[in-house]
């Protein structure tokens, strides 16, 4: 994976869209790619249903955007 921060290659993407972001592995691995400069996204069925409200506000904050 390339940083944001080196210049890219054209057609290399720098956003990434983790599919349950809430679970421990994929919030580890969003939390570094975060932390390496890329653009963060994700979802996550607990937030659908109303769970782990806190966490997602945590994500919000730290800058990756939430999709139902």
């Amino acid at each position: 994976m390339a940083q944001n921060s080196e210049s890219t290659h054209a057609g290399e993407a720098n956003t990434i869209h983790f599919v349950g972001i809430a679970g421990t592995g994929m919030r580890a691995l969003s939390q570094l790619a975060v932390a390496r400069g890329y653009i963060v996204t994700g979802s996550d069925r607990s937030f659908d249903q109303g769970q782990q409200q806190e966490l997602r506000r945590l994500f919000e904050k730290g800058g990756i955007e939430i999709f139902p």
